[in-house]
C-alpha cells in the first residue's frame, strides 16, 4: 500500500528525476555508478523528507543531496585506495 508520503515524495521527485540522472551521469561518467549515486540520493531524500521545508525550493534540495551524497562516496573510494596503496 502506498503511503501518503510516498505520494508527495513521488508527486515532489518525478519532474527532477531526468536531470538528478542527467548530472550524476556527469559527476561519476559511469552510467551504473550514476545510478547507484540517484537511487542513494532518492534514499536519503525520502528518509529526510520531513526536513523539507514546505513552499522552498525542492530542487536545490534534492541537488544538494545529490551532490553531498557524490562527495561522500568519492571520499569514501578515494580514502579505500589509499588504504590499500599502503
Amino acid at each position: 500500500m502506498i503511503t501518503d508520503k510516498q505520494k508527495e515524495f513521488s508527486k515532489l521527485i518525478d519532474p527532477h528525476l531526468s536531470s538528478l540522472y542527467s548530472t550524476a551521469l556527469r559527476m561519476t561518467h559511469n552510467q551504473s555508478d550514476a545510478e547507484d549515486l540517484v537511487q542513494d540520493t532518492l534514499f536519503k531524500a525520502f528518509r529526510a523528507l520531513d526536513q523539507f521545508q514546505k513552499n522552498t525550493n525542492f530542487r536545490a534540495w534534492i541537488f544538494r543531496i545529490l551532490v553531498n551524497t557524490f562527495i561522500t562516496v568519492s571520499y569514501t573510494h578515494l580514502r579505500a585506495h589509499e588504504t590499500k596503496a599502503n
